[in-house]
């Protein structure tokens, strides 16, 4: 659990492993399942200095804002929690919305129907043997028909039921925390809201089954094939999510972009190279990164599609010098540029840029800003990331899913990222020096010091 060292950011965080008892509804109550989480993570936005707790975000929401406070508890003791309200909010501390798990029990409920979500989805060849691209569309899923020990994805929110309905743009509107007019406050778990993920408990902790995504039959049984190397994959699906979502206005619009570049070589360079890849299957995608294993495993991806450039510290070296000599010899210009770290400016892609390019904006700490990519691409096509679209978690494991049928390949390539996977008995420690440092957790990797992307394994042992 993650706890403030006093009534204000600036005091600090320090994050502790605590065990307590829980005691559930020896059944769930309807439309509810009891989760057990194999695997958590992080969302390195959370940790960042404008991100859930430096930000401010987690102090109002524990200090000040006590009304949505005591209904979130009010609301998580009728889901299935039997203690007192002191233990339900020590749950809430519980960090972290990028989870998967299995079912422990559920409890349909009869009297919904399935419901309607928008998404991006896979496209097949004529004999269903190649995925050659995502489209738009919708499709009507019960969300109710949950199996004990079925794999499922817990989304990194529960939406109210009138932001499911799908609006003028192609997708529900955003859904928000106030009450005005009637509204139901959207949750998300980790943020005092649900518990979050980084639990262990036998029978598990309760969730709405509309908040839960069934692990399609393909995908799993690839799981199935190495389930202990595999299964981590399922917690890259929220993420994953968030990269549909970054493509979103290139996918709705029907351009087919011929020369992708994304700058950075963390895990999620990694996952939107893997969106571009799928949906843009014959375009040209440079990944400009610094360390060597990251760059090779985003590569394995589709080498012949996927170039690394290793960005170095001589003139020669750096990453948009090395970029512009390829791109001058092909006589060709960038149509997405997706920065994955903060710019101060992107004045230096100016010119590799092409005038009616895209720039995607995807650092959590520049979204909303325009100055650093005033003058790239064109400026209505300026898109800022917004990594919460309803229900697509369940896109994204469609998506999967059509690779595990198809092409295996690049989920095998995914697993061997150079993750830093700990057990949860050391995640206290581990999330402890991530969040001090801002949300980022620093590892030796060829010779350098990087970031690593942290994964808890629930199960796993130290």
């Amino acid at each position: 659990m993650v706890v403030p060292n006093g009534k204000n950011p600036e005091d600090g965080f320090r994050v502790e492993y605590k065990q307590s008892p829980v005691e559930l509804f020896s059944r769930p109550p309807v439309g509810i399942s009891y989760v057990n989480i194999r695997y958590s993570a992080p969302c390195g936005s959370d940790g960042g200095s404008r991100g859930y707790y430096w930000g401010g975000r987690f102090h109002k929401d524990l200090y000040k804002d006590t009304e949505k406070l005591n209904e979130n508890i009010k609301l998580l003791k009728e889901e299935g929690i039997k203690d007192s309200s002191s233990v339900v909010k020590n749950l809430l501390y519980t960090p972290n919305h990028e989870g998967a798990g299995v079912v422990a029990s559920s409890e349909p409920n009869k009297d919904e129907s399935p419901r309607e979500i928008a998404g991006f989805f896979p496209v097949f060849s004529s004999d269903h043997k190649h995925l050659i691209g995502l489209n738009y569309g919708k499709r009507r899923v019960d969300f109710q028909k949950m199996k004990k020990g079925q794999r499922v994805v817990v989304d990194a929110a529960l939406r109210c039921d009138r932001h499911w309905q799908i609006a003028e743009g192609g997708f529900p509107p955003d859904c928000h925390r106030d009450t005005k007019n009637g509204h139901i406050r959207k949750r998300v778990p980790g943020h005092m809201e649900f518990p979050g993920f980084s639990f262990s408990a036998p029978k598990g902790l309760p969730y709405p089954n509309h908040m839960l995504s069934v692990v399609p039959k393909q995908l799993n049984k690839w799981i199935d094939e190495d389930a202990k190397t595999h299964e981590q994959i399922l917690v890259m699906v929220e993420p994953l999510s968030c990269c549909l979502e970054a493509f979103h206005p290139v996918l709705l619009s029907g351009e087919k972009p011929q020369v992708i570049v994304i700058l950075g070589d963390g895990p999620n360079s990694a996952l939107l190279t893997l969106v571009a890849s799928v949906a843009f299957p014959e375009s040209m995608i440079y990944v400009i990164g610094r360390t060597d294993r990251k760059l090779a495993s985003i590569a394995s991806f589709n080498p012949d599609r996927i170039h690394p450039i290793k960005e170095g510290r001589q003139e020669h070296e750096i990453g948009r010098v090395q970029l512009k000599k390829i791109l001058e010899g092909k006589k060709q210009k960038v149509d997405i540029l997706v920065p994955t770290i903060i710019m101060p400016t992107l004045s230096d892609y100016a010119d590799l840029v092409s005038p009616s390019g895209r720039v995607i904006v995807w650092a959590a700490g520049q979204v909303g800003e325009t100055d650093p990519f005033r003058g790239v691409g064109d400026p209505a096509k300026l898109h800022h990331s917004y990594g919460g679209k309803n229900k697509m978690e369940w896109s994204a494991l469609q998506m999967l899913d059509a690779l595990a049928e198809t092409n295996p390949k690049p989920l095998s390539a995914l697993v061997s990222y150079p993750f830093y996977l700990v057990p949860l008995s050391k995640a206290a420690d581990v999330m402890g020096q991530w969040l001090t440092n801002k949300g980022r957790f620093n590892v030796e990797m060829d010779g350098r010091m990087t970031s690593a992307k942290i994964i808890f394994g629930h199960g796993i042992k130290s």
